[in-house]
């Protein structure tokens, strides 16, 4: 609501006071936004009071990107090759939806761990390290991890296939 409110509103990032300001104006001539602004300010300012003491108050900018990531089952693959959000891997840049499609296969890898000069492997989906390094790692979707890779209650590999 506040995205789609606020979209003629110009933000004047040189004034940090001036975007205060405009930002409080509306959310004053918006009561059922400034009962949601309120109770999530409270919130987030409770959870940061230890940073924002540290930093006596002093906040900078934040900058708000949002992009509509492609289902991974769904690819177009000519607005993935003209995408200018990308990320850096070991094959090149590569644009963030294609990314994200084969995350398992960044994301679902042990890492070498030496602890008290012991060799472990550390297990991404337990966070436990573990001493022999799996032969494959594989994860059960939930509706919290799934976000386009397949059905909630299957079992994927780094690879993207059934386990």
């Amino acid at each position: 609501d506040i995205l789609e409110g606020t979209s003629k509103v110009v933000w004047d990032r040189a004034h940090k006071w001036r975007t205060v300001g405009r930002m409080a104006r509306y959310v004053l001539t918006h009561p059922t936004i400034l009962t949601g602004f309120a109770t999530r300010a409270t919130k987030l300012g409770w959870k940061a009071r230890k940073d924002l003491l540290a930093a006596r108050g002093k906040i900078g900018k934040i900058s708000f990107h949002i992009h509509n990531f492609q289902d991974a089952r769904q690819l177009d693959q000519v607005r993935c090759e003209t995408c200018s959000f990308m990320v850096m891997t070991p094959e090149g840049p590569m644009s963030m939806c294609i990314h994200n499609a084969k995350r398992d296969q960044y994301l679902l890898v042990s890492a070498q761990v030496k602890k008290d000069g012991v060799v472990k492997f550390w297990n991404p989906v337990t966070g436990k390290l573990e001493d022999q390094k799996p032969d494959a790692i594989s994860v059960t979707l939930t509706r919290k991890n799934a976000r386009g890779r397949g059905q909630v209650g299957e079992t994927r590999t780094p690879t993207g296939e059934l386990a």
